[in-house]
């Protein structure tokens, strides 16, 4: 939805106007929950976090996996990489 940032003002959920595809609340779950307690520390920035992530999503579903890639779309979404 439209909301202004810092002064920027945006109207799009993504920092680009990209579609992101979902995986649903079970496996985000699961790729989130084994983020947290396998890779992540109290010292982890959003970088981190979607290093977590991605690991976490490529140990359960594979690096070529469609999971692994909506996990870096996600965050390529929202301009962390």
């Amino acid at each position: 939805g439209a909301k202004t940032v810092n002064g920027v003002s945006y109207d799009s959920p993504t920092y680009d106007d990209s579609t992101v595809t979902g995986i649903g609340i079970d496996k985000a779950a699961q790729v989130w929950f084994k983020a947290l307690s396998e890779y992540m520390t109290s010292t982890t920035d959003y970088a981190d976090a979607r290093e977590a992530t991605l690991s976490a999503a490529g140990d359960l579903y594979g690096a070529d996996s469609a999971e692994y890639q909506a996990v870096d779309a996600a965050w390529a979404a929202i301009n962390v990489s």
